[in-house]
């Protein structure tokens, strides 16, 4: 006779294990591509958060600027989801290594671990745009969500006005998803589905 206390007992255990070692590979990540790494967002990326999120050109495509208030709020609560032990978004800080020099942010949005999907953002600053870094640094995240956690769709929210923006993600495979009930919305989602031999790349 099914149980079900007994296997949702079993689920919500498994759940944790999961989580679990997520939270673990997420306090060592060390992830690179050819010129990027990426590092978990630490105090020491307070200003580099702040500027990002003040400035008006790097806010464009995203909102409106912060204040220097909220920006500081808005990082406070970006380390506290670092450190959650249920993650459903983190936040690193983007490095050029040829340099060490911190050039933007990345973050994992709505990663559930169940489904095998998370929502991936990134910003760098303005005079590292138009370099194929964007591209680079979005490519990197979907080899190690897949690679390392079992990530199988990927997504993504960009302005349609962002033409840069949906070319790299184009480029990389993502497909924009219709929905009835946001056509006149100024954001669409892209989505990217993974083939199982994706999961095999490191």
């Amino acid at each position: 006779m099914f149980c079900w206390s007994v296997w949702k007992s079993y689920l919500q255990g498994h759940n944790k294990v999961q989580q679990g070692d997520a939270f673990a590979k997420l306090q060592t990540v060390c992830c690179s591509s050819a010129r990027l790494q990426i590092a978990l967002l630490s105090e020491d990326d307070r200003a580099l958060y702040c500027s990002l999120m003040t400035d008006k050109a790097s806010m464009s495509y995203v909102s409106s600027p912060l204040s220097e208030d909220k920006a500081h709020r808005s990082f406070d609560a970006a380390l506290k989801c670092n450190q959650l032990q249920q993650i459903q978004r983190c936040y690193f800080r983007v490095v050029l290594k040829s340099h060490y020099q911190s050039i933007g942010i990345a973050s994992v949005n709505q990663l559930n671990l169940a489904k095998k999907s998370a929502e991936i953002g990134r910003m760098l600053l303005p005079q590292w745009h138009s370099k194929g870094l964007g591209t680079e640094l979005s490519s990197m995240l979907i080899r190690w969500l897949a690679a390392e956690w079992g990530i199988t769709t990927i997504t993504k929210q960009i302005q349609a006005a962002n033409l840069a923006a949906v070319f790299s993600a184009q480029k990389l495979g993502f497909t924009k998803v219709v929905s009835q009930s946001c056509t006149a919305s100024l954001t669409e989602q892209y989505q990217l589905k993974l083939a199982p031999s994706t999961l095999d790349v490191k």
